[in-house]
């Protein structure tokens, strides 16, 4: 199978006002063009109690001509989906130029359905679904989580 993405991560969960960080994060190795990949991260928050409900926000840079198909999340007995955001895109996109980090690269911001309030850390899955596209080469996949809040995740150290 030729090999046409090799994919790195830049790891990057902004230790914010929300104090959530990546466990893991499960990605391919490599994708072929048109293929549909599915990215699997483990988030804890473990902050608490959370007593205001807030949705989940995810941000994740990739090539500029790949797709968002569809994402979901689950921790404890809760589950949802999450949806693709133009706000929170731009968000990213401004307290992060995707093109300062690497050419051919943008956010992609997503947003949970349902905002939770919480008294222990909780352990969240998420399942996210992308199309790659036609680009070739070694791309650095980076990921921002926080809560669904005004000017939180520009609240972060930027020098990374």
């Amino acid at each position: 199978m030729k090999r046409i993405f090799c994919l790195t991560i830049i790891g990057f969960c902004y230790f914010l006002i929300s104090g959530c960080y990546f466990d893991e994060i499960n990605q391919p190795d490599n994708a072929q063009q048109n293929e549909d990949i599915q990215i699997v991260l483990n988030i804890i928050d473990p902050f608490v109690p959370e007593p205001n409900p807030h949705k989940g926000v995810i941000c994740v840079l990739v090539p500029t001509d790949w797709e968002f198909i569809s994402g979901n999340y689950s921790f404890g007995g809760d589950a949802g989906s999450i949806a693709f955001s133009e706000e929170w895109t731009d968000s990213a996109e401004n307290c992060y130029p995707a093109q300062l980090i690497h050419d051919d690269m943008h956010w992609v911001g997503m947003i949970s359905d349902t905002g939770y309030a919480y008294d222990d850390p909780i352990e969240i899955l998420v399942e996210i679904e992308f199309r790659v596209g036609s680009l070739t080469g070694c791309f650095p996949i980076g990921y921002i989580a926080t809560k669904a809040t005004p000017n939180l995740i520009c609240s972060g150290v930027q020098s990374w």
